[in-house]
């Protein structure tokens, strides 16, 4: 391979592992807003949980 050729496929392999590494870093990010998301909405399942459980324990107290 030339040494034209080869510096051209370094950098279109540079440029590529760039763009993936951006796309990583936004996977991240997104995995990062789901944990966060999924954290909350457990914060809400488990206030509503509870609740059902406040609202069942006064129908049978009646």
């Amino acid at each position: 391979m030339s040494k034209i050729k080869s510096i051209k496929k370094a950098k279109s392999l540079t440029l590529e592992n760039k763009e993936l590494q951006n796309e990583w870093i936004a996977i991240t990010e997104r995995v990062e807003e789901l944990e966060q998301e999924n954290i909350q909405l457990t914060g809400v399942i488990g206030y509503l949980e509870f609740q059902l459980q406040q609202m069942k324990g006064r129908e049978h107290s009646d």
